[in-house]
């Protein structure tokens, strides 16, 4: 999953990015939910894995950056295991942050928007000695917010992500389990639900 440039570094960048940006925003939700797996594929055996969900979390910062378009920084992690040998699990975190654009309707007792978005997803094994692995996504995701307060709503969020996978992409595991995994391009589904406040 390396590739020329250094992802690590942008990935890094856009925390810090996210962090300054903060005090700017002009929304921001904290969200859980659950996320669906597409199946890994190994190359080695041509067996194909299930990909589980344990838990996620995000956070969401929204910028009007125009009437009728805004700008989002989106993170998420989430705690994934995947079927291994000998009846194991490979458990690893998997955190992306993305830029994205949103195009939000609204109406008069809901608010609904559409967007798309790019950043960097980043693998960590859990129970292995492992360096973090480094890759570029995107998504596409819509999304409803239903006004509880003036400034509080309740957000239902749904997500496409995509994650590109280097031709290469490995995951070595011993003694129960090793990857080359065939898909260049993974993808997973998650559906959020959340609190969003308005400043």
């Amino acid at each position: 999953m390396n590739r020329f440039i250094k992802i690590d570094k942008l990935f890094i960048g856009l925390l810090i990015i996210a962090k300054v940006a903060f005090s700017n925003a002009t929304e921001v939700a904290v969200l859980t939910g659950i996320k669906v797996y597409q199946p890994w594929e190994s190359s080695i055996d041509e067996i194909s894995r299930d990909v589980h969900h344990k838990n996620s979390f995000s956070a969401r910062l929204l910028f009007d950056s125009y009437e009728n378009l805004g700008t989002e920084i989106f993170y998420q992690t989430s705690q994934v295991t995947v079927d291994s040998a000998n009846n194991n699990k490979l458990s690893f975190s998997l955190d992306e942050i993305q830029l994205a654009a949103v195009k939000p309707w609204r109406h008069s007792n809901y608010n609904e928007y559409y967007g798309a978005g790019v950043g960097i997803a980043r693998f960590q094994l859990n129970d292995y000695q492992h360096e973090s692995e480094y890759d570029l996504s995107f998504s596409f995701f819509s999304g409803a917010k239903f006004g509880l307060t003036p400034k509080l709503s309740l957000l239902l969020d749904a997500r496409v992500h995509f994650i590109l996978l280097d031709n290469a992409a490995h995951i070595n595991c011993q003694p129960d389990c090793n990857f080359d995994i065939k898909a260049k391009l993974w993808g997973n589904l998650s559906v959020n639900t959340g609190l969003v406040y308005r400043f």
